[in-house]
């Protein structure tokens, strides 16, 4: 399924609430992702967790070029 956000609230410290266009909200807690491994390390900076953005239209949250996650990932529906 293609889903797509149109707004990502901030929760500290490791949170973001995904506002989709179909009308559902996540709450996704990334703590375990900056635990583990080197590729969500960078993330573990408070304010670089923050600086995030949305793109290709809402379907990918990205932290720059170099970290994306697709926000398919979050949903199991």
């Amino acid at each position: 399924m293609l889903y797509r956000v149109q707004r990502v609230d901030y929760i500290p410290p490791y949170s973001l609430r995904l506002h989709y266009t179909d009308g559902v909200q996540l709450r996704v807690n990334l703590v375990s992702w900056l635990r583990e491994g080197l590729l969500f390390a960078p993330l573990r900076n408070p304010e670089r967790f923050q600086n995030y953005h949305l793109e290709r239209s809402g379907q990918v949250l990205s932290w720059g070029e170099d970290l994306e996650v697709d926000v398919d990932t979050f949903r199991c529906d």
